[in-house]
Formats: structure tokens, C-alpha cells, sequence
């Protein structure tokens, strides 16, 4: 289940790169994939590049792969980065690096960070220079938003994010480790999690990462997503299966999940699920 990371060096370049191309590609990414583990356990596939292609949906690397591609088709380079996460998201077996995010460079001194598995409102600049610090925005799908002003939303959160620097080579676990001088970002969200993000390019990530997040997560889910009135990304349904009791929990939109008897969905509800949720097939 667990096999070595592979990481390389980031080709640095000076680049001239809208900030609005990025945002339509992480806009994109919100209306036209699903953050899912569906394909690779249901459909059995070991590739999220192929997960993204052929049901629209898959874990982190996978969104990270509908961008890259969505960015390349207008001569823009992108790099998917390895990263963790916070420790309410982790699982016992789960690895210290269980993710992946997009960076797309300026120059030597510049990145622009995408994250969209982590729903940032926007692709933010990140300056590479020790101890520089920036901020960034991410939005809770899992909670409804009763506001409709932009301004006073209360599931944006607010991200402090710090560069830093390996001093020797870290060593995570048997299977993982980053050089000495490898340039990284330390996170601190307003609700207090924290996670990192490393700028070295991952050139593994579905053996090094996804292999043991779908092997350990064994309960396929699907959370969709679309843009509300402000642009901003919002939950548009979610489900997951208990492969163990052969019940379902579905929810539309963000509101709240209920439990069903996946043996006793009625047509109706089944076309509602697989219409919502992009898995025609999964759900039969």
C-alpha cells in the first residue's frame, strides 16, 4: 500500500501570468469535477489522470490534473507539489504527506499556490523568501452560508501563511523525506489547523499518495461542488457508501446528509443522485 515519494527540483522561470487565467481554471475545476474517491474504488482505477478524464471527478491529484491540463492548453506550466494536512483530516495509516496542491511559478522569487481539494477562493502569490508571509482565503463547503453578502460570509476562512526552509534533510517516515534547503510554507487557518506545503515537484502521486489514501479510506464519497451568486465555491451535494451495511448518505447541496438503504433508493432519488453527483453507474 505504501511505496516512496519521488520529488525533484521546480524549473524556475520569469513568467508574465494572469491571475485571472489561473482563477478560471480553479473556477473551472469547481463546476466541472468532483473531489472523489468513486473512480478508484468503484471503478476501479489506479490513475487519477484517468479518473479526471472519464468520470470528472477524483481525489486532490486528480483535480490538480484537470488544472495542469487546463492551464497547458494556454502555454501555462504548473507543478503539482506534495503536501499535509491537518490533523482532523488524517486517519490512522495515513502518511505525513497525504496531498498534493498545484504551483505555478513567476519567477525564482514567486509562485502562485492553488489548492483546490483545500477550496481556495483564489489562486494566492506566494513569495519564496525566507520568513516572508502572505495570507489566503479558503471557503468550508460543509457549512451552509446564510449570508448572501460577500462580506459578511462566516465560512471563509482566513489563512496565515509563512516561508521557511529545511535546515537538513527531514526524514517522515520510512517511505517519505524531504532534502535539506527545500523551501516550504507553513499554514495556520483561523480555526487553528495547520499544514504544509513543499516546493518541490511530486512525480509519483498516485503510488506515493493516492495508493494508500483510497487503501485506507475504503468507503467511497463524492463532494461536488459549483459557484453561488458570488462566484465563490459552494458544496452542491454529497454522498458516501457504507460497503459494509449497504447504506448511503446523501445530502443536496450543504444541507444535511441522511442515511439510506441503498437497496431501497427509489428511480427517482437514484436519478436525482447520479444527476447531482456525476456517477451514472455508481449508484444503480
Amino acid at each position: 500500500m505504501y511505496e516512496k515519494l519521488k520529488t525533484r527540483l521546480i524549473k524556475f522561470e520569469n513568467r508574465k501570468i494572469s491571475k485571472e487565467i489561473l482563477k478560471q481554471a480553479l473556477d473551472a475545476c469547481y463546476t466541472e469535477c468532483a473531489f472523489s474517491t468513486f473512480p478508484y474504488i468503484h471503478g476501479k482505477l489506479t490513475s487519477s489522470k484517468d479518473a479526471i478524464k472519464k468520470y470528472s471527478s477524483g481525489c486532490c491529484i486528480a483535480l490538480c490534473i484537470f488544472i495542469k491540463d487546463w492551464l497547458k492548453t494556454k502555454g501555462i506550466i504548473s507543478y503539482l507539489i506534495p503536501a499535509t494536512i491537518p490533523s482532523k483530516y488524517k486517519m490512522p495509516g495515513y502518511l505525513h504527506i497525504a496531498h498534493v496542491a498545484l504551483v505555478v511559478p513567476i519567477d525564482e522569487k514567486r509562485v502562485y499556490l492553488i489548492d483546490a481539494a483545500f477550496y481556495f477562493i483564489e489562486p494566492v502569490i506566494i513569495d519564496l523568501r525566507i520568513n516572508k508571509n502572505t495570507k489566503l482565503t479558503m471557503k468550508d463547503i460543509y457549512i451552509e452560508e446564510v449570508e448572501t453578502e460577500l462580506s459578511k460570509y462566516t465560512t471563509i476562512n482566513v489563512v496565515k501563511c509563512r516561508t521557511l526552509k529545511t535546515t537538513k534533510r527531514i526524514q517522515f517516515n520510512e517511505y517519505q523525506s524531504i532534502p535539506k534547503n527545500t523551501r516550504y510554507i507553513s499554514c495556520h487557518s483561523e480555526e487553528g489547523l495547520e499544514w504544509e506545503y513543499y516546493i518541490r515537484e511530486v512525480i509519483n502521486p498516485d503510488d506515493a499518495i493516492c495508493k494508500f489514501f483510497v487503501g485506507i479510506r475504503t468507503n467511497p464519497f463524492i463532494t461536488p461542488t459549483t459557484l453561488d451568486s458570488n462566484g465563490i465555491v459552494k458544496a452542491k451535494g454529497f454522498l458516501s457508501e457504507n460497503l459494509d451495511d449497504g447504506t448511503i448518505r446523501f445530502g443536496r447541496g450543504d444541507c444535511v446528509r441522511r442515511t439510506y438503504e441503498k437497496s431501497a433508493l427509489t428511480p427517482s432519488l437514484k436519478a436525482e443522485i447520479n444527476n447531482i453527483l456525476y456517477i451514472s453507474g455508481f449508484i444503480k
